[in-house]
């Protein structure tokens, strides 16, 4: 018998996730860049690769050019437009 099934099953509509993480999932899957960091991650092939060597880099010029740090920090992410983001993006 499968282990995970069996938990799975166990569970099988008596787990409610405190309201915060409903709030949060009902708030990610409601963004309209939600779908395109789903795929992102469910199709980043070195993700599951123990030997792949993965580097900044090649990121590092984007990154500095799109990113700015607000004085009062980042906030909760709950800001229409994002305030990390530059505003030329």
């Amino acid at each position: 018998m499968n282990i995970r099934r069996c938990i799975i099953g166990s569970l099988a509509g008596t787990r409610v996730p405190p309201p915060y993480i409903e709030a949060a999932y009902k708030y990610a899957r409601n963004h309209k860049w939600y779908m395109h960091a789903r795929l992102i991650t469910v199709n980043d092939l070195y993700s599951f690769d123990p030997n792949a060597r993965v580097s900044i880099e090649p990121f590092i010029d984007i990154i500095s050019r799109h990113f700015k740090q607000p004085q009062d920090g980042l906030g909760t992410g709950q800001q229409p437009g994002g305030s990390h983001v530059a505003d030329d993006c």
